[in-house]
C-alpha cells in the first residue's frame, strides 16, 4: 500500500510476544475474519426476516385495531435489529472485498 507521495507505508517489525507477523494479521484476527465472511449471507437473510416481521406486526396490529404504544415499541425494536444485521452484512461484504484486494490467503 502506498501513500499519496508514492512511498510505501512503513511496516512495523514483529513486536515481542505479540505473535503477529510483520505486516500481517494475528491468528485470532484471521479466525474472526473467516467467521465474519462465513456469516455474511446469514446477516443478509436476517435483515429480510426482521423487515418482514416488522411489516407483518404493524399490519396485524393495524388491522386488528389493537395498536397501542407498547406494540409500536416492539415494531421499532425489530426494525433496529434489522438495522444492526444490515450493518453486519455490509461489514462482512467490505471485509470480503478488502481480503481479496489485500490477497489474504485461505479465506
Amino acid at each position: 500500500m502506498a501513500r499519496r507521495g508514492g512511498d510505501p507505508l512503513p511496516v512495523r517489525p514483529e513486536e515481542e510476544g505479540s505473535g503477529v507477523p510483520a505486516g500481517g494479521l494475528a491468528e485470532e484476527e484471521l479466525v474472526h475474519l473467516r467467521r465474519m465472511l462465513r456469516r455474511e449471507r446469514l446477516f443478509e437473510a436476517l435483515v429480510y426476516v426482521n423487515l418482514a416481521a416488522a411489516v407483518l406486526l404493524a399490519a396485524f396490529h393495524t388491522i386488528a385495531a389493537t395498536w397501542d404504544p407498547a406494540r409500536s415499541v416492539l415494531v421499532v425494536l425489530v426494525l433496529l435489529a434489522a438495522r444492526g444485521n444490515l450493518r453486519q452484512a455490509r461489514s462482512a461484504r467490505l471485509l470480503r472485498r478488502l481480503s481479496s484486494a489485500l490477497r489474504i490467503g485461505a479465506l
